[in-house]
């Protein structure tokens, strides 16, 4: 029986590559042989590193720019002529790979690869079976292929886009974006604060919008305990350790750089401040944490905000104005509870095992063809 399972992704950010491995772990510990592979990188190490590159140098330094091209390959015929550049590029690189591996089933959670893997399959001498996992919340059009056997999505919200796509509803999993299941395991562990607590986040990169928010709040009134997460940006970390040297208020602050302790931080937080990345979004939403998104990246993660704003589970404001939308929700406890429960609706669906139960799924329908 052929178990194998090749993961494809990409480190545009580090969402990606998380969801990645959270289900290479979760599939090894049920038997599976999976690897993960970044194919972009691996056969054509120029091009991986230029987009890993060119993704870090727009998003952070040049996000208009970003949310322009972002838009633009949202077309179906920009998006096919994007994925045409790639293809040369690879050079048959990722049909290689596959055939290499010879997996029961591929998974992409990068959507720059799923056409290219879709093209591969479509040939018809490749008969792995697929999966995308949709990071976000909207589905970009470099999502939509023909040769899929299924996509798991973050919401029922995110299944209606694809479904007016014209995908096939019943190939749309609303399981949740696959995240550590350690973040479903805290429930009661950690016990909350008597004081407020927030917690600041800005993706693995460490948005620096992070130093204006964090010196909105000191300049609030109320005593607050407050844990900043700033990611692989070490900059960033050292330039707020510095503004809290100065500091000499009743708040409580804890600067962290990258921790793998997200779990227990938003097990004792009563509210998120972060910018919306898909992966931290599910986070959030399996630990029923209220957000509030004062930033974003434009594109996918504007995106985002819309669709968790849509929901009640997210407030969105302006940096200058998060103190007024933080003291709004500490005097109304019911408009906290109220997007707990919003939350609770949206994440009815969410189950990695009806994931691992799909997968396990595609790979018996492959093996019974053989």
């Amino acid at each position: 029986m052929n178990k194998r399972i090749l993961i494809c992704t990409a480190s545009t950010g580090q969402g990606h590559n998380t969801v990645a491995f959270s289900l290479k772990e979760e599939l090894e510990q049920l038997g599976y042989d999976a690897a993960i592979m970044e194919p972009m990188k691996q056969k054509n190490e120029h091009l991986g590193n230029f987009i890993d590159g060119g993704y870090k140098l727009l998003a952070t330094k040049m996000p208009k720019v970003y949310s322009g091209l972002y838009k633009v390959t949202n077309f179906e015929m920009v998006d096919n002529t994007v994925n045409r550049w790639i293809d040369n590029f690879m050079d048959g690189g990722i049909e290689e790979l596959i055939k290499t591996y010879d997996p029961a089933l591929i998974i992409s959670t990068h959507p720059l690869l799923v056409k290219q893997i879709s093209e591969v399959l479509s040939k018809g001498e490749i008969r792995s079976k697929f999966l995308a996992v949709v990071t976000d919340f909207q589905a970009h059009q470099a999502y939509i292929c023909d040769k899929i056997d299924g996509y798991i999505v973050g919401s029922l919200p995110t299944k209606r886009d694809l479904v007016e796509k014209d995908i096939d509803p019943q190939i749309i999993y609303p399981y949740g974006i696959p995240i550590r299941k350690d973040f479903s395991k805290v429930d009661g562990v950690y016990q909350k604060s008597d004081l407020f607590t927030l917690l600041i986040m800005g993706g693995s990169m460490g948005m620096k919008a992070i130093k204006k928010a964090l010196a909105n709040i000191l300049d609030m009134d109320e005593i607050l305990r407050i844990f900043v997460v700033c990611g692989s940006n070490e900059e960033l970390k050292e330039e707020l350790e510095k503004i809290l040297s100065k500091y000499y208020g009743k708040k409580q602050v804890e600067i962290l750089g990258y921790t793998d302790k997200v779990n227990e931080l938003m097990a004792i937080s009563d509210v998120i401040v972060t910018k919306p990345g898909g992966l931290t979004v599910t986070e959030s939403l399996t630990m029923r944490l209220p957000m509030i998104i004062p930033y974003y990246i434009p594109g996918q993660e504007e995106e985002n905000t819309k669709v968790m704003s849509d929901q009640g589970v997210a407030m969105e404001t302006d940096i200058a104005k998060l103190d007024e939308t933080i003291e709004k929700l500490m005097q109304k406890p019911s408009l906290l509870e109220y997007m707990r429960e919003n939350i609770d609706r949206l994440v009815e669906p969410h189950s990695f095992d009806d994931t691992l139960a799909l997968i396990e799924k595609l790979i018996n329908e492959f093996n019974e063809k053989v």
